[in-house]
């Protein structure tokens, strides 16, 4: 049994990959993207760290679309990336699917994650915004606050209250990323909503 904010005893991926979701759409699981997420950013660190605090700098690093972190963490679990996707700003999609073709309602079924970066952990816009989104997965990247349980209570408010068809912790998982500079040190915590509260991810070495 998992404790509220407390470690998940999940297995590491050797490799990424997609898997099938029940309706045989494919997916990438939270515990998928933080694997990738932490392989890409133990490489871009210092670059990190030098910019942390810098939001439109933070949020470069993170989104470019031709050498941001997102790009690469894409490339890592073989699928595309595009930014500033209609209200968001990023997504994951299928490869060789029409989701540039903004115009194209069928581009929807290709989405596999949708990404938002939040430079104010106490605002609620951003997770309001991804739950709005009917993708299997959405990612929130925001910085680390003091009262981290308060936000991820508040989140989780939020998520209860849009969850109408009760299948966020199944089939439109929501992942929270809290980055954290300390005496030069980047750190990272990764949750994800259960359908009550929050779960905290495990990462090896405080990645």
């Amino acid at each position: 049994m998992v404790c509220r904010y407390g470690f998940m005893n999940l297995s590491d991926y050797v490799h990424c990959r997609t898997e099938k979701g029940e309706n045989g759409v494919d997916v990438i699981t939270p515990e998928q993207f933080k694997d990738a997420f932490v392989s890409i950013i133990s490489e871009k660190r210092s670059e990190f760290v030098k910019a942390y605090g810098n939001a439109d700098r933070g949020r470069e690093l993170m989104f470019d679309d031709s050498d941001g972190i997102l790009w690469h963490v894409a490339s890592t679990l073989h699928v595309s990336y595009q930014r500033n996707y209609r209200t968001i700003d990023g997504i994951f999609h299928k490869p060789g699917s029409t989701a540039e073709g903004h115009e194209d309602p069928s581009s929807v079924k290709s989405i596999l994650a949708g990404l938002r970066y939040e430079d104010d952990p106490t605002s609620v816009d951003g997770i309001i915004n991804l739950s709005l989104l009917n993708v299997p997965l959405k990612v929130l990247i925001t910085c680390r606050s003091k009262e981290i349980m308060k936000i991820l209570d508040r989140y989780a408010q939020v998520l209860s209250r849009a969850d109408i068809f009760e299948d966020f912790a199944l089939s439109r998982k929501q992942m929270i990323i809290f980055s954290h500079v300390q005496d030069d040190r980047l750190f990272w915590l990764y949750f994800v909503y259960n359908g009550r509260n929050f779960d905290r991810l495990q990462v090896p070495n405080h990645h």
